[in-house]
């Protein structure tokens, strides 16, 4: 009996362990969001910016009504896929699926379902860069390695990382206490009958 008790302990402090990093998940998630909705909406025209400025042969072709045409899509379509993009890297589930990742967990992006939700601004980048004859390049959005917003990406994602291996870590420590408390249930019953 007191052995169960022990166990049933155990299990109500791994729960409790479980919800506070869940509770910390949510904390950088809203931090990061914040950083990531201002960068995310620079983004599009720094990258083009840069992509212009790299080859001055084609930049020399573009005309200032090229230019200004590029830069009205900017201005039209961002509004409608930032807030998208946004609200899917709010979800709290994309936040836990994070699992195993190789190197130090520097960046978000090593939660591919996660990242994932930054694809439609880098579709809408292609699909421009393309339309206008920008020299052939992959478009892919690098988390901000700088501070925005008094915050510093990089050792968010450090932060996220522990966490998403702590829980882990507690997940699979309460799923084999489960296991145990059942068998021994089934050992009584057993036992009993």
């Amino acid at each position: 009996m007191e052995k169960n008790l022990q166990q049933n302990d155990e299990l109500q402090g791994l729960e409790d362990q479980e919800q506070w990093i869940l509770i910390e998940i949510d904390k950088l998630r809203t931090k990061a969001l914040e950083c990531l909705e201002e960068d995310l909406g620079l983004f599009p025209e720094r990258e083009l910016k840069r992509r212009f400025l790299a080859d001055m042969d084609f930049a020399s072709s573009l005309t200032n009504q090229q230019i200004k045409s590029i830069k009205q899509k900017l201005g039209t379509a961002l509004p409608g896929l930032l807030p998208r993009v946004i609200a899917c890297l709010g979800d709290s589930d994309r936040w836990t699926a994070g699992r195993n990742f190789h190197g130090p967990g520097k960046s978000l992006a090593e939660n591919e379902t996660l990242w994932e939700c930054i694809k439609p601004i880098e579709d809408f980048l292609v699909n421009l860069m393309d339309e206008y004859g920008f020299p052939k390049e992959e478009v892919r959005y690098k988390m901000p390695t700088w501070f925005i917003k008094h915050t510093y990406m990089p050792s968010i994602a450090e932060k996220y990382w522990q966490l998403v291996h702590d829980l882990e870590d507690v997940r699979q420590r309460k799923d084999e206490l489960q296991k145990r408390l059942m068998r021994d249930k089934l050992s009584k019953k057993w036992d009993s009958a």
